[in-house]
């Protein structure tokens, strides 16, 4: 049988580089041990179908080593990630609103054995309640005296401080209002930036894939994952590549970018997401917390304070003016005109002009604190039942944000067993390459050994 020993130097050289470039590979991987968005490099090495040649050509007529990268991505699950991140990105945006919402009510809750808010033992010692409690045992208070002044003026300064409760609240949920509407346009902002950014990555994925160049291609498709995922922390969005690598962004039925071509960057108007002219329907995400705290928990916070400042007004000031003498405590039937109107020269306590020193007025007003309002609560307990619905409304908000969390940790720990590097994996594979390495080496010497020998066999 013939050798042809310099194909066979050049098979062995050829194999010495494939087996070198596994071992960085394997290098790469194990310094990427702790990043979570790097996909491990699976190294496979197989041998070309031998070939008849011309002598002595490169080549020869034994198999040649071929070296490819590939990774094991799966793209499904990265889906469910993103779309998962923006999940998490809506309840956590609703969360902390939800907090400073709560906060602004001025009250304190607990969790019962159910699991269900109620009201804590500290409940009703600030906030609304607290100064509506205030003024009714001031009116009580002149009820019982109703001849003293300094009573008088005790229930004016109460009145007057609920007033400002609900006055400063008010102001409060405007900040709030005004507050979203900056978060938001922030927000478009960074959305627009990450799409350039999405939209260059698709470009270069795109020139690096075609010459097969597929290992520059693999980092940036890792970039452009993790931003992907950002992405959907601010919104909601659908992901496709077909098989021609046609990249497209979606949110609903509207397309964000196609390749590497944004469609139109988006904005907010009115308080509506566009773009060009198209309304996008951002459900999720931050921009869809955000939107969603604006549009449906401050606005329903907002009407339902208003009808119970409604409420309120309308029968205090019932009581107090019941033979329609035009006369009333507060005045205002929303939380943004709501006022304590009477003065210490025209608060009365009598119905009767004749004994001013009556009660019979007052006491009707005090009255109302346990009146049932249409046979169901009192106004106390309308406002009570508001606070805690509220913090209901927002302790569902963060349960289920937590079980969002868990199906978001399950889904990275099972996409890193899947793409995730093994150490105990990559130092097998390291070992097997350096040996492989060791053994052409091997190989190489005992060839230029023979070569040695014949060339003195020629010349001798």
């Amino acid at each position: 049988m013939s050798v042809n020993l310099h194909q066979s130097l050049y098979n062995t050289a050829d194999a010495l580089n494939v087996h070198t470039r596994a071992i960085e590979v394997i290098g790469q991987n194990i310094a990427n041990v702790n990043n979570e968005a790097y996909a491990a490099r699976k190294v496979r090495i197989s041998a070309s179908p031998t070939m008849a040649i011309a002598h002595g050509h490169k080549g020869g007529t034994t198999g040649i080593l071929t070296l490819n990268i590939t990774t094991e991505r799966n793209l499904i699950l990265d889906q469910n990630i993103t779309q998962n991140a923006a999940k998490v990105g809506l309840f956590e945006q609703q969360a902390i609103q939800g907090e400073l919402l709560e906060n602004l009510l001025g009250e304190s809750f607990e969790l019962n054995a159910n699991g269900s808010v109620e009201i804590g033992d500290d409940f009703s010692t600030s906030g609304i309640l607290h100064s509506l409690a205030q003024f009714f045992n001031a009116c009580s208070g002149l009820s019982t005296n109703p001849s003293s002044v300094a009573e008088k003026v005790n229930v004016i300064s109460q009145g007057q401080s609920l007033a400002d409760q609900i006055s400063y609240l008010n102001q409060r949920l405007k900040d709030v209002d005004e507050d979203l509407v900056q978060q938001m346009q922030q927000e478009v902002e960074e959305v627009n930036t990450l799409l350039e950014e999405i939209a260059l990555q698709t470009k270069k994925i795109n020139d690096f894939e075609k010459p097969r160049d597929n290992e520059k291609a693999f980092e940036i498709r890792e970039s452009r994952q993790a931003n992907l995922e950002k992405l959907s922390t601010l919104m909601n969005i659908s992901v496709s590549e077909t098989t021609s690598n046609i990249f497209k962004i979606s949110c609903g039925d509207i397309d964000i970018l196609e390749g590497n071509r944004i469609k139109s960057p988006l904005r907010i108007e009115g308080g509506i997401f566009k773009i060009g002219e198209q309304q996008v329907d951002i459900t999720e995400g931050r921009l869809g917390g955000n939107f969603i705290t604006r549009q449906e928990h401050v606005s329903h916070m907002r009407g339902t304070l208003d009808a119970w400042i409604q409420t309120f007004t309308t029968h205090i000031n019932e009581a107090y003016d019941k033979n329609n003498e035009e006369l009333k405590l507060f005045e205002g039937s929303a939380i943004t005109n709501f006022k304590f109107v009477a003065t210490k020269e025209d608060l009365t306590t009598s119905f009767d002009s004749s004994n001013p020193n009556a009660n019979d007025r007052i006491q009707a007003v005090v009255k109302v604190r346990n009146k049932k309002i249409e046979g169901e609560e009192t106004v106390e307990e309308k406002y009570q039942a508001f606070v805690i619905d509220t913090a209901q409304t927002f302790k569902r908000v963060k349960d289920t944000l937590e079980s969002e969390k868990m199906v978001q940790k399950m889904l990275k720990k099972q996409r890193e067993d899947t793409i995730g590097v093994s150490i105990d994996s990559e130092m097998v594979q390291l070992i097997n390459s350096q040996k492989a390495f060791h053994a052409a080496s091997k190989v190489i010497t005992i060839i230029d050994e023979l070569m040695e020998t014949v060339i003195n066999m020629v010349r001798h």
